[in-house]
């Protein structure tokens, strides 16, 4: 049998210059994992091969499908080098075979299986490289049975079928480009295996069969098969001596001579007797994505494998993305691979997609909702942080300005990121209580969020509530580790628990006010100050304060400073530029008061008082980063928080009275280490999230 995979991962089979459909064999739970289908079957082929001809599928002409590759999610990509004595030392210093050594000397070696493609896709070169990129034309083996051991006798017992591959490699320049072979050959599109597969009962003697490729119809490389110095059976032997070799793993087995260069424009053809032809365009990729970075830590964020101008275009109009909430924010959540791949055009982007600025404060004109907790962006990718399972960009977009802040992060929305990743397939895990180590790029801190697994997605329902959201959901455990320093290095940043400093305007009234303020950094930036210092008392809800332009104005003017205070920013003017943070925070002692939702809170409830000001505007409830902060300030002596805050047994976690309602954070803070003698070993608290919206957002 002749198998393709085609369109949006359809597995068919190639019945002359047509396929017909035979998807329908698959379990449907494949659907939401398409590029397993191939798996699933080579699996369970004992029981499903006999039953493949008899589907009546669509029959559709190969010339109009789009043809992927024949495995498009192997296992593992191993590939033989140095197996045709032709090819040793073939392209001279350039070359890492040279000296005679051979397969039997050198091995094997890994390929990224993200790096496999199939005709349809073509080969990308990276954009403006001046490095030289060679092919290599070889006959890709797919595992039918894996196992350990296997001796060469019964080698080919397991072996499922056959296809054509082109190796695309980078070559080394001596002396100044000297990466790893697996990293040359690992780029996206680097290895395409196609244009089907042809089952291992089809070929009669699969050491007969002649390999050629050209470029522009020259051809450059021609071989059999049995010319190889490892054959298949002694591959599988070698391999599976090292690592288990597991179904639906490819075998690269290795190229002839006549390894040469491609460009953007070529076009290549590999033929293998008996297995078929595969043509691909070699084009240019978009340039490789800038990578994002916090202006001030420099951490980058990471990339996708770059879009194509024209591809950027129709994303400004048409952008998957999930609408979530997060505790008590909302925020668009896309996925990295479905941004542009040039990071300077998301702000623009972001702001579309939000409806900002907009000088009514209602962002209307997009999904924003005129408040800083309902105007937030979030970026989920593939880790680039050893100890993190997935990676999270944070971006708060301001409402009334043509501004994205990157400075900080929000822990509201840290609650959404774990179950994202789980239910949008970047990371599988058992059901059960699972544990996600994220990566916040903005901070480079770790959130571990732990959560509920049930049939490989998240759990949303539940009975725990959190206050300022109605209902329940289940809950979502974040515990921000090792979280002093996020934004500025160091959990007191100015070796201090509590400073002064002199402001714009008093809030006496009079000019060069000096005011008392604690600088707190853990989880994200904080300015802490007394509610009586300020002239207020600490319970006041959100409308009370924000109808208080003055008091808006003189708070703004002390983030400022604090900021400069802080280093976060170098200036007043660049504190403006950076709303988001540091956090203003306004704490008093425990008294009775009354929420949002007409809630009464008695003084034994709460520990303390707290109001956070967000992006300049009164928050609802707490930014999750700002309670974390407090309740590891409210833990080190000295501090205006630790002065303000009732006395609680010993590991007992702290009450913060919010205008929403109380919430309870844990906190650890040793005195034996980091700066000014204290170190935070861990905040921790418990949010719950759910999905609204799947679909497209129009920016």
């Amino acid at each position: 049998m002749r198998l393709a995979v085609f369109d949006d991962y359809c597995v068919g089979l190639v019945e002359g210059d047509s396929v017909r459909d035979v998807t329908s064999v698959v379990p449907v739970e494949f659907d939401d994992w398409p590029e397993q289908r191939v798996n699933w079957i080579i699996r369970h082929w004992s029981t499903v091969g006999a039953r493949l001809q008899g589907v009546d599928g669509a029959i559709r002409p190969l010339a109009e499908v789009a043809l992927r590759a024949v495995n498009p999610a192997p296992p593992q990509v191993f590939a033989i080098p140095a197996n045709y004595r032709a090819h040793l030392g073939e392209i001279g210093e350039r070359s890492i075979t040279k000296g005679g050594r051979t397969a039997r000397e050198v091995g094997f070696f890994l390929k990224a299986a993200g790096s496999v493609s199939g005709p349809a896709d073509g080969i990308e070169l990276p954009a403006g490289s001046a490095r030289r990129f060679d092919h290599e034309c070889e006959l890709a083996v797919i595992m039918g049975s894996g196992g350990r051991n296997i001796p060469r006798a019964h080698a080919m017992e397991h072996v499922f079928g056959y296809s054509c591959l082109v190796d695309l490699t980078m070559r080394i320049e001596p002396g100044e480009h000297e990466e790893d072979r697996s990293l040359r050959k690992s780029f996206a599109t680097f290895t395409p295996v196609g244009p089907w597969l042809v089952t291992a009962d089809e070929i009669d003697d699969v050491d007969a069969l002649q390999s050629r490729l050209s470029v522009n119809g020259e051809v450059r490389q021609k071989a059999r098969i049995e010319d190889m110095i490892v054959g298949i059976a002694e591959a599988i032997e070698l391999i599976s001596s090292v690592v288990e070799i597991k179904p639906g793993d490819i075998i690269a087995s290795g190229t002839p001579k006549g390894v040469g260069p491609v460009v953007p424009g070529d076009e290549l053809e590999i033929e293998i007797d008996g297995i078929g032809c595969m043509k691909l365009d070699i084009m240019e990729a978009a340039p490789a994505p800038r990578p994002f970075k916090d202006k001030r830590r420099g951490l980058p964020v990471g990339g996708g494998r770059g879009v194509s101008r024209k591809e950027c275009e129709r994303m400004r109009r048409r952008i998957r993305a999930a609408f979530i909430r997060g505790g008590t924010s909302k925020a668009l959540v896309f996925r990295l691979e479905d941004l542009p791949g040039d990071c300077s055009e998301w702000d623009e982007l972001f702001l579309r997609a939000m409806g900002s600025p907009d000088p009514y404060g209602r962002q209307l004109d997009g999904m924003g909702g005129g408040i800083s907790s309902l105007s937030k962006v979030c970026v989920v990718g593939p880790p680039t942080h050893r100890e993190a399972d997935v990676d999270y960009l944070f971006a708060q977009v301001q409402v009334d300005q043509a501004s994205v802040d990157y400075g900080g992060n929000c822990g509201n929305m840290s609650s959404a990121i774990g179950p994202f990743a789980v239910d949008e397939g970047l990371i599988q895990l058992p059901d059960g209580d699972a544990r996600v180590r994220i990566h916040n790029v903005n901070t480079g801190k770790i959130i571990a969020a732990t959560f509920a697994v049930r049939g490989g997605r998240s759990v949303e329902d539940g009975d725990y509530v959190i206050k300022g959201v109605a209902g329940s959901g289940a809950p979502v455990r974040l515990d921000f580790l090792d979280p002093g320093g996020a934004g500025t290095g160091s959990l007191l940043p100015t070796g201090r628990e509590l400073d002064g400093f002199a402001l714009t305007e008093g809030f006496d009234g009079g000019n060069g006010h000096v005011l008392q303020a604690s600088f707190i950094d853990a989880a994200n930036p904080c300015v802490f100050l007394r509610a009586e210092d300020i002239g207020i008392r600490g319970d006041e809800l959100p409308d009370e304060l924000e109808a208080d332009a003055g008091l808006l104005a003189r708070l703004e003017d002390a983030r400022r400073h604090a900021s400069v205070a802080m280093g976060i920013a170098e200036s007043l003017e660049a504190a403006g530029k950076n709303r988001l943070v540091p956090f203003i925070a306004l704490v008093a002692p425990p008294v009775a008061y009354t929420t949002l939702s007409g809630e009464r809170v008695e003084e034994g409830e709460v520990d303390l008082l707290v109001r956070f000001l967000s992006s300049g505007r009164p928050h609802r409830a707490v930014p999750v980063t700002g309670g974390l902060c407090t309740a590891i300030a409210s833990r080190i002596e000295g501090t205006i928080v630790n002065s303000v805050t009732r006395r609680s047994a010993a590991g007992a976690p702290i009450r913060l009275g919010t205008p929403s309602g109380v919430l309870d954070a844990n906190a650890s803070v040793k005195t034996d280490g980091g700066a000014g003698g204290y170190s935070a070993e861990y905040a921790s608290t418990y949010r719950t999230t759910r999905r609204l919206l799947d679909g497209f957002v129009y920016a």
